[in-house]
């Protein structure tokens, strides 16, 4: 499916005040995580220079996945430096990730392939990571067998989180739409992993707070954030260069253990009420409606 353009933007390219309300929207105030934050606040940069050429937000998630499959390679290899690099392209992948959204948002052009290609670079990402670190780490380990089973699971976690944080609307646009007598309308409960019960954390920011589940959540999903996935193994890395030797592998335990606690977190809030809450939400969105509807 080709790229559309939408209309009425002005032919001159705004000021960043101006374009990031319009490229970003109300992302960077939903989501009010620092890192999040921080990588928005860089991202709305690079996504003004590039308003200023004919690159199509397509193109830019394109050459992340470029970027991405080089880090990836780079990790893997030996060596101090070429594994620190690699962590670092791994981290432009991710700063480009926003911009090619942003570009998309701006100029009103989106396209069945560009959220292909994003989600795939995820799932490429979020594995990878700690393939390539186990890929790396193992050949100096006493038993390597050992360090790949750990990358291995912890690599399947993160993929897994990912499938399962994204089930609710799987299940809705394959079962829901058609019978949405499929849909539980007696339990009104929702999962502390809930998109929608994550954004109204945020969103709530100081004023009281959000309640335990919702807190705990956002530390789950910070925690196996992927920026924060590679800064862990990135400062394992260094420590490695610096003669702290197993540091490193310490920081690919980290990282796995971590995925895996977020996978079985995705998975309780899933069980306890995020698969009907969130396919109750999607209905309403979609005017199914309720049982008082139909």
């Amino acid at each position: 499916m080709s790229e559309h353009a939408g209309h009425g933007r002005p032919s001159r390219v705004p000021g960043v005040a101006e374009l990031r309300p319009i490229a970003q929207g109300a992302k960077t105030e939903v989501d009010r995580r620092w890192t999040y934050r921080a990588f928005r606040a860089i991202s709305i940069y690079v996504t003004w220079a590039l308003l200023h050429t004919r690159v199509s937000p397509n193109q830019v998630t394109v050459l992340s996945l470029l970027v991405a499959a080089a880090g990836l390679v780079l990790v893997a290899l030996p060596g101090a430096a070429m594994a620190i690099t690699g962590c670092i392209l791994l981290l432009v992948y991710h700063l480009l990730d926003r911009v090619d959204g942003e570009l998309a948002r701006y100029k009103e052009r989106y396209s069945l392939l560009g959220v292909y290609l994003d989600n795939a670079g995820h799932y490429l990402t979020g594995g990878g990571l700690l393939i390539a670190a186990a890929f790396r780490l193992s050949e100096p380990a006493t038993d390597p067998r050992v360090v790949w089973l750990v990358g291995a699971i912890g690599a399947i976690a993160a993929i897994m989180s990912r499938i399962e944080k994204h089930a609710a609307f799987h299940l809705f646009a394959q079962y829901v739409m058609k019978s949405p007598d499929l849909v539980d309308t007696v339990t009104q409960g929702s999962g502390p992993l809930t998109k929608e019960a994550i954004d109204a954390g945020r969103a709530e920011g100081g004023a009281g707070g959000p309640d335990f589940l919702s807190m705990l959540g956002n530390t789950i999903l910070l925690l196996t954030w992927f920026p924060v996935a590679v800064t862990i193994l990135l400062a394992g890395f260094v420590a490695d260069s610096s003669g702290l030797e197993g540091v490193g592998l310490m920081a690919l335990y980290l990282v796995a253990a971590l995925q895996v606690v977020g996978y079985l977190g995705v998975e309780l809030a899933n069980l306890t009420g995020n698969l009907g809450s969130e396919s109750r939400r999607l209905a309403g969105d979609a005017g199914l409606g309720g049982e008082e509807d139909r």
